[in-house]
């Protein structure tokens, strides 16, 4: 039964969110459906980074009558508030993706391994995913966890996380999220490198890109799944979610857990296809219509790219939808809503260089990620100093 003062504390912080209070909600409803012995939805929320102690002790005095929601509202920062439930919420507009049975969350202040967990930083394909700190260097790292011990599909998803371990350590480029550690045991998890700054599905909830920062997205994303192809990997799950923005404006591809390669090593394991009693893994509004049979390489990340680029620049997504048969139907027809955004939007040649892209036919877009690069520039009409 859920107290009296849980249900205070959400409606309290839908209205200093200024939101319409669905993610709130959502985050809610996660929480009431596995509550621990005396935790409430107020220490659920600090533990993940949704509000500060400041905001917890102004959420106390609202509650003992101390402060009125005007006054508790000052002392809220609304866009925080939004952009870590974000990290915790999907976007309600999207497809649904393949799930996994997820480890619990494990509070700030708990060890995982040897590492101090300081906090949740969002949600991949397996769980959550922790900020933490590593034991002897002190230094911040990301850790990237296996799903819940006693799932039938554990030891796939084992044998997924080794391979992603693998195939990511051979990816040496400034723009990929680097692999520090695997550490294999009964809950086994990826130590990561920590890139302070939020993912830009985050940065776009607060409006779309300028063309300079859409090229260098476009650019540097390029870049890194350049240096991907080379050692032969594909990552085929590229999505504003994916791409983490850096403090010093750039851009750093994450999460290669649905990767694959073209050679024998480190090969993880394959979804099925759809209509063989399987899911394609991946983001279905982002994805290339040839991973629906099960058929891709590398240019099928140029498609995503190109999707991303858009939404980029006009903060509309070109293939919506939350029916998985509707979205992969649009995929396959090209039926991408590529009209412009209630901004400026793209030009002639960058709304061209993104249909090129984002072609049906693999054929028809850009072989090599150079000749990518070289499209870009021309169209924006700009050239980065250093690739």
């Amino acid at each position: 039964m859920v107290a009296p003062f849980d249900t205070f504390v959400t409606r309290l912080l839908i209205h200093c969110s200024g939101s319409d209070g669905s993610a709130l909600r959502a985050v809610f409803d996660r929480w009431g459906a596995a509550p621990r012995d005396g935790e409430t939805f107020l220490d659920y929320l600090c533990e993940r980074g949704v509000i500060d102690r400041i905001g917890a002790r102004a959420v106390l005095r609202a509650w003992e009558g101390q402060l009125d929601d005007r006054d508790a509202r000052q002392l809220f920062n609304p866009g925080s508030i939004n952009r870590a439930l974000a990290r915790l919420v999907p976007p309600p507009e999207l497809a649904p993706e393949p799930a996994v049975r997820v480890l619990e969350v494990r509070p700030s202040g708990s060890l995982f391994g040897r590492y101090l967990i300081k906090g949740v930083l969002g949600w991949g394909g397996f769980g959550p995913v922790y900020l933490a700190v590593h034991p002897t260097l002190r230094v911040p790292v990301a850790l990237k966890p296996v799903g819940a011990g006693g799932d039938p599909d554990r030891p796939a998803l084992r044998d997924r996380l080794r391979a992603e371990a693998r195939l990511q350590a051979q990816i040496v480029h400034p723009n990929v999220v680097r692999v520090w550690d695997y550490e294999d045991g009964d809950e086994p998890f990826l130590v990561l490198e920590y890139v302070n700054g939020e993912n830009l599905r985050e940065r776009l909830s607060a409006g779309p890109l300028d063309a300079p920062a859409a090229f260098t997205l476009l650019v540097q994303t390029g870049l890194a799944l350049r240096a991907a192809w080379r050692v032969g990997v594909a990552h085929h799950d590229v999505k504003p979610a994916n791409i983490l923005l850096t403090p010093e404006n750039g851009f750093k591809l994450a999460d290669f857990g649905l990767a694959r390669c073209r050679r024998k090593f480190a090969r993880p394991v394959a979804a099925a296809a759809p209509g063989a009693g399987g899911e394609v893994a991946g983001s279905l509004n982002y994805m290339a219509p040839e991973r629906f049979e099960n058929g891709s390489d590398h240019r099928s990340d140029v498609y995503s790219l190109g999707l991303t680029v858009y939404q980029a620049l006009t903060g509309r997504i070109a293939v919506p939808g939350t029916d998985p048969d509707a979205v992969m139907l649009r995929h396959k027809k090209g039926d991408l809503d590529l009209a412009p955004g209630p901004g400026p939007g793209p030009g002639r040649e960058v709304s061209d260089l993104i249909r090129r892209m984002t072609a049906v036919d693999p054929a028809r877009r850009f072989d090599t990620h150079d000749e990518l690069i070289r499209a870009a520039e021309a169209a924006f009409g700009m050239r980065l100093d250093l690739y």
